[in-house]
C-alpha cells in the first residue's frame, strides 16, 4: 500500500497538473475505501482472522471472547471507517467536518472497546 502511494505521488508530481493530482487522489481514496470495506465485510460475515492479535491467541484465550460480537463490531467499524474516508475525499467543502467526525468516531470506538467486558464470553464459556 505504501509503495502504491509513493508511486502515485511521484507520477502526479511529474505531471504537475492539479486536475490529474485530484484524479489520482480520488482514485487512491476510492481504492483505499473499497479495500477497507471489503475487509470489513469479510470480518462482519464472521472471519476473525483479519482482526489484529487473533492469530496469536491460544484456544484458551479465544474461548474467553464472544467471537460473534467481536466480528460484528469490528466489521461494522471497518465499514463505518471506509464510508467516512470515502466522504472525506468526496466532499472538499465538508472536509473539516469529516475530519472532526473521524476523530470523534475513533475516540468513541476506543472508549467503547476499553470501557467494559462487552466482548467477553459468559462464565459458562458459551459464545
Amino acid at each position: 500500500m505504501g509503495i502504491l502511494w509513493i508511486a502515485i505521488a511521484f507520477v502526479s508530481f511529474l505531471f504537475r497538473s492539479s486536475q490529474l493530482n485530484m484524479l489520482w487522489l480520488f482514485l487512491l481514496m476510492m481504492y483505499f475505501s473499497l479495500l477497507i470495506a471489503a475487509f470489513g465485510l469479510m470480518i462482519f460475515l464472521g472471519d476473525p482472522r483479519l482482526i489484529a492479535g487473533f492469530n496469536v491467541m491460544t484456544e484458551k484465550e479465544r474461548s474467553t471472547y464472544n467471537m460473534k460480537r467481536v466480528t460484528f463490531f469490528m466489521g461494522a467499524l471497518c465499514m463505518a471507517l471506509s464510508y467516512t474516508f470515502f466522504l472525506i475525499f468526496l466532499s472538499i467543502i465538508l472536509f473539516c467536518v469529516m475530519i472532526v467526525a473521524l476523530c470523534i468516531l475513533t475516540m468513541v470506538i476506543s472508549f467503547y472497546i476499553n470501557a467494559g467486558k462487552i466482548f467477553k464470553a459468559d462464565a459458562s464459556g458459551k459464545v
